[in-house]
């Protein structure tokens, strides 16, 4: 169960994680085969309670293992009964469940058991709440509501669910809409419908404003105005205002002595909403690198304000609890080293957040430069992030990571978990140190320029991830802890 569990709370094949690369394939998914043909019923609840947890590192773990669970193939008929029943607790979303369409379409056939479970997750919802997964996820993977409700075939609960299928399979409102629509159910459906009929800014802002639609619920054409932008701004989740920064500058609502970007900047650097938005500083740094980098002219205000953000999250995250060694290889760092996963931020700054992040949350952290000998770098909490990057690439030369384990050992330094931005893997070390000291020590290797690594279990206690993204140093946290996390099955 420990290498399902891996499976689901990481995304991929146990010990190995890729940057920005959920795959799923024959070797990433031979530990939840192995477990549906063992334990197949207990391992849908696994699934069940891990995708109501939230602490899944990607949901799409959770869709395709119960896409797995749902096929004769791949487990008895009891379970497949209770991966189909358990199919709205996993895919909560409409894009949810188009991804699991996805999944599950190609290890099995459309069977009456699938298109009945897919018919009662759309009939089980309240039209109103229906109305707005279908329009916030028209689609994804290739899949659409029309597709699987021309498949399942749903028998409406209510006149609304009627209209509201006919209109999501035909794509405009039919005889079957209600005379009062404006003012049911459907409303945000008889909304968009106007939208796309009208390219008056004044009317678009109105239908914005009077019917609460939010940037996913709009036709595309309507984003590219400002004054729709600045109508939408108003209720906007922190997030959503950050990863729609560009849209609002190319429309020209972000620009100098703007009263909107004043208001955006305000919001950027405000510690209470960047903590109920429980943003990780590294989807921060990914936003700023991209906003700086995009086809639009960058505000700098607003670069400046999201740098301050990216140091105000730190706050979010919650330390480990654990010893945690931070060895990096500045010769890994140097020139234009990319990271494979997140092109447009360099390998420096990607181990520079990460240092940072363990230096200002994780009390009984260190870090250090690998050279002949480990050189530590002391990293406060007021270190900026471009001082930082400076600091582990002065000096770019080589260094083996075996020598801060055998550092460690000598010194009677007890580590829980080695965390190595490096392209070796001192497995001998690592073993040699965990049987002379008896602890159950952990190692994460992190080599941000590659690919790839061959998908091999070297030990339940290595974790090896190549590239770098946004959810990398979550992963790390997620894997130092595993043994409590596993718990929630």
């Amino acid at each position: 169960m420990y290498k399902l569990e891996t499976f689901l709370l990481l995304g991929g094949y146990p010990g190995n994680y890729r940057a920005s690369q959920f795959v799923f394939d024959v070797h990433s998914t031979e530990s939840v085969r192995t477990v549906l043909r063992a334990e197949g019923v207990r391992a849908v609840q696994t699934i069940a309670a891990i995708a109501d947890s939230g602490s899944a590192i990607s949901h799409d773990a959770s869709l395709f293992a119960l896409a797995l669970a749902s096929s004769p193939e791949f487990a008895d008929a009891g379970t497949n009964i209770a991966a189909l029943q358990a199919l709205p607790q996993v895919a909560r979303t409409g894009a949810h469940l188009c991804k699991y369409a996805a999944y599950v379409g190609g290890v099995r056939g459309w069977g009456r058991g699938l298109r009945s479970a897919v018919a009662d997750w759309y009939i089980s919802k309240p039209v109103g709440e229906l109305a707005t997964q279908i329009l916030k996820h028209r689609q994804r993977k290739g899949w659409s509501h029309r597709d699987l409700l021309r498949l399942s075939h749903p028998k409406p609960p209510t006149p609304a669910h009627n209209a509201l299928f006919q209109w999501a399979v035909e794509g405009q409102l039919g005889h079957l809409a209600p005379a009062n629509i404006a003012r049911s159910e459907l409303r945000q459906i008889y909304a968009f419908e106007q939208l796309k009929k009208t390219s008056d800014e004044t009317e678009m802002v109105r239908f914005i404003e009077d019917y609460r639609l939010t940037h996913e619920t709009i036709p595309a054409q309507c984003r590219k105005s400002a004054a729709v932008w600045e109508a939408l701004l108003g209720s906007m989740p922190y997030m959503a205002m950050v990863r729609n920064l560009g849209h609002m500058t190319e429309a020209g609502l972000i620009a100098p002595q703007n009263a909107a970007t004043a208001l955006i900047v305000a919001r950027l650097i405000d510690r209470s909403r960047i903590r109920r938005a429980k943003v990780h500083p590294a989807a921060l740094l990914s936003a700023l690198l991209r906003y700086r980098k995009g086809p639009w002219t960058a505000s700098e205000l607003v670069a400046s304000a999201l740098e301050d953000a990216f140091h105000f999250a730190f706050d979010n995250v919650e330390s480990t609890g654990k010893r945690v060694s931070i060895g990096i290889d500045s010769s890994l760092l140097g020139g234009e080293a990319a990271c494979n996963g997140m092109p447009h931020i360099s390998a420096a700054m990607a181990a520079a957040a990460l240092a940072m992040e363990f230096a200002r949350v994780d009390s009984y952290a260190n870090i250090s430069v690998l050279q002949d000998r480990p050189v530590y770098v002391d990293i406060s909490k007021d270190h900026r992030l471009t001082p930082v990057c400076q600091t582990i690439v002065q000096q770019p030369v080589s260094g083996d990571p075996s020598i801060l384990i055998e550092h460690a050992l000598s010194n009677g330094l007890q580590v829980d978990a080695f965390v190595f931005v490096s392209g070796r893997l001192p497995l001998q070390a690592f073993e040699n140190y965990r049987q002379r000291t008896g602890t159950a020590a952990k190692l994460v290797l992190v080599a941000p320029s590659a690919s790839g690594f061959e998908d091999v279990l070297l030990n339940e206690n290595i974790l090896r991830i190549a590239g770098f993204d946004s959810t990398v140093p979550r992963v790390i946290r997620q894997f130092i802890g595993m043994a409590e996390l596993a718990a929630i099955a």
